[in-house]
């Protein structure tokens, strides 16, 4: 719910005297509450920009490492199944209600130009669905990344292609 004018101020005027305080002084520290509240924003912003261009700085590097037939693209189901194993890590915070492998698929539908290669992605449709990823499932890219980097699995991007 949200107040207009008159209603704010009635509920600062009221809020100064049940906390004791006369109304200016009230007002200053809500002032100075919502610097404080601009500047975390500002800050969580720039972590989310820092972490988008450490994602995007590893994706080269990443698709060359998934990449192993060297011919340019990556199967897309095996990006969809660790993508998975990415939400189902815990890494991504919170899992997306409902977000699993047909909607990673789905994801890939989107991104995919190609053409003729369908169940392959090349390195731009690659990144596009890493950044779609960590954005519809609230991720940061970086750990995006990281978790595709750090694959432990036998079948991971050395089959990759396959």
């Amino acid at each position: 719910t949200r107040l207009d004018r008159r209603e704010f101020g009635t509920f600062v005027s009221r809020f100064a005297q049940v906390v004791g305080l006369d109304l200016g002084e009230c007002v200053l520290r809500l002032s100075k509450v919502q610097e404080e509240l601009a500047e975390q924003a500002r800050r969580a912003e720039e972590g989310r920009q820092r972490a988008m261009e450490r994602g995007l700085a590893e994706i080269p590097r990443l698709f060359q490492l998934w990449d192993k037939g060297g011919d340019g693209y990556i199967g897309r189901e095996k990006v969809a199944i660790r993508a998975n194993e990415f939400l189902s890590s815990g890494k991504a915070g919170s899992r997306p209600r409902g977000f699993g492998l047909p909607h990673c698929l789905r994801l890939m539908d989107e991104v995919e130009v190609t053409g003729g290669r369908a169940k392959m992605l090349d390195q731009m449709e690659f990144a596009a669905f890493l950044q779609r990823f960590a954005e519809r499932t609230g991720s940061r890219l970086d750990r995006v990344t990281g978790f595709f980097l750090d694959c432990p699995r036998n079948d991971g991007p050395q089959a990759a292609n396959g």
